[in-house]
């Protein structure tokens, strides 16, 4: 996109905004058309921007995501999420949706169904993104559990990544991308460090690990415990692999 394209994409989004938000003051408006017009600016190196150092750490998803694409994906798009949700990756156009979108339980129609494990494709994508749900044994009532879904146990989580693997590798290219999103959390007074599950299964699936980005939030959920046994979870994951050739 030239800065014309970029600036008409901007005035046609925020139009769409403000028609259906009545809520929002000017402000926010403005804040939101600001940070839209940096992201674009900054994705398609409008007005001479010199390049920024990418670092393995940020509180901003979208430039991780971005980032990623940049440095291993020849800056193209992502072809695929089939965990999508609502899209939340890909709001105000920062990050370019995927031409294919599933999810097991779609919340929008533009989402096909599918189960992530069961697949149809082979060979059909040069680049996935998965993020797929990391609660377990919390119980299914609870808001992030009714918002991204849960599983019964650890067990059930770790048999769904692995069942995911195969039907991920398969849906790939060779030396196609897998980027996955995943986070360690503390269940029953014991540390599941999932990171290190998911880089092991990667090697076992013949993927090589190509890189590993940090999300960091400056806030979360808090709850009243006598004694802390384990550091608050502050951080998640964005692992970058690469389909090996077969």
């Amino acid at each position: 996109m030239n800065k014309q394209e970029i600036e008409k994409y901007i005035a046609e989004t925020m139009a769409h905004f403000r028609k259906i938000d009545k809520e929002s003051t000017e402000k926010d408006f403005k804040w939101q058309e600001d940070y839209i017009r940096k992201h674009l600016y900054k994705k398609y190196n409008i007005g001479g921007v010199s390049m920024e150092l990418i670092k393995s750490i940020s509180y901003d998803q979208q430039e991780i995501i971005n980032n990623i694409l940049k440095l291993y994906n020849k800056g193209q798009p992502i072809d695929f999420d089939p965990c999508y949700n609502v899209g939340g990756f890909y709001r105000n156009g920062v990050v370019t949706a995927p031409s294919i979108k599933s999810d097991i339980k779609p919340l929008l129609p533009e989402v096909l169904q599918r189960d992530v494990r069961y697949l149809p494709y082979i060979n059909e994508f040069q680049c996935i993104m998965f993020d797929p749900p990391f609660l377990a044994g919390g119980g299914s009532s609870g808001k992030m559990a009714l918002r991204y879904g849960t599983f019964g146990s650890v067990e059930e989580l770790q048999a769904f990544y692995y069942s995911a693997f195969i039907s991920l590798q398969r849906a790939l290219k060779n030396k196609g991308l897998l980027i996955v999103k995943c986070q360690d959390f503390v269940h029953g007074r014991k540390n599941y460090i999932m990171s290190n599950y998911v880089l092991n299964m990667a090697r076992d699936f013949n993927f090589k690990v190509e890189d590993l980005f940090i999300l960091l939030a400056k806030t979360r959920p808090t709850y009243h415990i006598k004694t802390q046994q384990h550091a608050r979870k502050y951080h998640s994951y964005f692992i970058v692999l690469r389909k090996k050739e077969a």
